[in-house]
């Protein structure tokens, strides 16, 4: 008998107020990353994808993984820049969070995937450091089949966070828009290789 597949995919947008000139482009591009995914999950209902999409400023709250586009989008067209950036502290919570489901028993397999898109600017975390971070990422890297974990970050790395890949953005780059399209069809790649959709 196969083993279902759990795919819990956090997506967590820098909301500061450094993110302000590029927010646009970016909503766009996500609602249309989100689009892709909704067809996927109408075309296979019984898809094991669910969402967290969540956003940061100074201040972060996670939103719990949901299979509710409507919901999805709507939390997106909210999204105002603001604010200071707390980039380690979202980080840290997320990845704790990952923790917790990693060592909790299921009926299934079990995947993770976590992408930040941030400028990798922190001015304003209290929670975490650094070395926390890349502490939680060593573990979670070291998962192996049939539980698996992907960490990428969308724009810059933050500075001396390991263990996350990297696609590298420039948001003054004219071509800001379509680099930015290319790495969510990346991410889209990622997760079509998970459920080995064609």
């Amino acid at each position: 008998m196969k083993v279902p597949l759990k795919l819990t995919y956090y997506l967590v947008l820098d909301a500061s107020s450094s993110m302000d000139s590029s927010l646009n482009i970016i909503k766009s591009r996500v609602g249309s990353h989100l689009k892709q995914l909704e067809a996927w999950k109408a075309a296979h209902p019984t898809l094991g994808l669910e969402i967290s999409f969540s956003t940061f400023n100074q201040d972060f709250v996670l939103q719990e993984p949901s299979s509710d586009f409507k919901k999805l989008k709507v939390s997106l067209k909210k999204i105002k820049p603001d604010g200071k950036s707390a980039l380690f502290d979202a980080l840290g919570e997320v990845l704790q969070k990952i923790q917790v489901e990693q060592n909790q028993e299921a009926a299934y397999s079990r995947y993770w995937l976590l992408c930040f898109l941030t400028d990798g600017i922190d001015n304003s975390s209290q929670k975490f450091t650094t070395l926390q971070l890349n502490g939680m990422l060593e573990v979670l890297n070291a998962i192996s089949s049939p539980s698996v974990f992907k960490g990428v970050v969308l724009g810059t790395l933050p500075m001396g966070v390991k263990g996350l890949d990297c696609l590298d953005l420039d948001e003054s780059s004219t071509e800001f828009s379509i680099e930015l399209k290319l790495s969510f069809t990346y991410l889209e790649q990622v997760i079509r290789q998970i459920f080995s959709l064609k």
